[in-house]
């Protein structure tokens, strides 16, 4: 057995508690809680269940296993769940909620595996096929990476995160998982005036609230350990969003065969962070092209020179704009770059092959590859959210 005690001026109570029933990470949060509420009695919301379902004194427990003074009782924490519940997954300890703060795109094919690369397939090296495409691209002039912090600081979109651990030093079963968050339901507002791009990202400052929106995925959580402070978890889905077109509605993938590896872990910020995974032929098709297609487009639009016919279409020439006509616009060459283009493209087929044998359980090294690798940087913030 062990002791709880917490000490005021005028009051001191002992409650007396089975030590299984809490976990490192919980009973911290138990005393944080309830170090100011003991100081009249003791606290409805303040203490779990025993694994019997009893609670102390007169208090009952509710169906969130906290004990509370009516079984109707509902309780609510700002941002941890302190119940220490183990996900249907094997997740243990409590819960914390984030917003992802920063996506960063590789800017150099070595940087793609590098940095922001996984090992998918257990082949012994990093995957990222997408980001090297996207690092190649920039290279030509389309740079994917503006429409993506742009996205995120105005609030176009929103990528919620959830973390459950006991403890962000050393844990054996800890886990994450992603929502989608609804743009509408955003406090503070994204931007204090929304023509004012510098004015943008109140909501990602470590106050925010936010809602997960109504239709995304709630994937289980991809699980791993903590060590040194670091965690790498996965193989699972998971859900992410961004955008690759400024202005434009974020892409949506369910990413197979994902992980997520966080160099430093805290109840207030996950940093250092890369979230990879597989994206599936479809949605390659039907979501990654026709952006990139986009994206070359507005390029191309974007040249100021006259005339406006092939094949420089009014771009300077050896601009990267240039490049991109000379590359895509050949199948007629008329100053637009269709997608049919795009996936005919000799470079593009050999750049966007599939790459990696992956299904919604992880990915093999002796499958053949039937999806795309991709990976971003990532970093988050605080943000309070209830998760479905």
């Amino acid at each position: 057995m062990r002791s709880m005690r917490c000490r005021s001026q005028h009051v001191q109570r002992v409650v007396v508690w089975p030590t299984a029933m809490l976990s490192a990470v919980a009973l911290v949060a138990l005393l944080a809680f309830t170090a100011c509420s003991y100081q009249n009695g003791l606290s409805s919301c303040g203490v779990t269940c025993s694994t019997n379902g009893t609670c102390p004194g007169s208090l009952v427990c509710n169906a969130e296993k906290f004990c509370v003074d009516s079984a109707t009782t509902a309780c609510s924490l700002p941002d941890v769940d302190a119940s220490s519940k183990t996900d249907a997954a094997q997740a243990e300890g409590a819960r914390y909620t984030y917003a992802i703060a920063s996506m960063t795109v590789p800017a150099s094919a070595s940087q793609a595996t590098k940095d922001f690369g996984l090992d998918l397939d257990g082949d012994g090296r990093k995957d990222n096929a997408l980001g090297s495409v996207l690092a190649t691209l920039k290279g030509q002039g389309v740079d994917t990476q503006p429409a993506m912090t742009e996205g995120l600081n105005n609030g176009s979109f929103v990528q919620l995160v959830e973390f459950q651990t006991t403890s962000f030093a050393a844990a054996a079963k800890s886990g994450v998982r992603m929502f989608y968050g609804d743009p509408s339901s955003v406090t503070p507002a994204a931007c204090l005036e929304s023509a004012v791009p510098s004015t943008c990202s109140q909501h990602l400052k470590g106050t925010g609230s936010f809602k997960v929106l109504a239709n995304s995925p709630t994937h289980p959580m991809l699980l791993g350990p903590i060590a040194n402070g670091s965690f790498q978890g996965g193989p699972g889905s998971l859900s992410l969003q961004f955008s690759l077109t400024a202005n434009s509605t974020p892409l949506q993938f369910d990413l197979i065969g994902a992980r997520v590896a966080f160099g430093s872990i805290s109840s207030t910020s996950l940093v250092t962070g890369v979230v990879a995974g597989a994206i599936t032929q479809g949605d390659l098709d039907n979501k990654v092209l026709p952006a990139i297609q986009s994206s070359i487009n507005l390029q191309i639009a974007a040249c100021t020179g006259t005339p406006k016919v092939p094949p420089l279409c009014g771009c300077s020439p050896g601009s990267g704009a240039a490049q991109s006509l000379s590359l895509f616009d050949t199948a007629p060459s008329d100053c637009t770059v269709s997608l049919a283009e795009i996936k005919n493209n000799s470079i593009i087929k050999t750049l966007l092959a599939p790459d990696v044998a992956c299904d919604a359980t992880g990915c093999s090294a002796n499958g053949s590859p039937n999806a795309l690798s991709c990976g971003f940087g990532i970093t988050a913030v605080k943000g309070v959210f209830t998760a479905p």
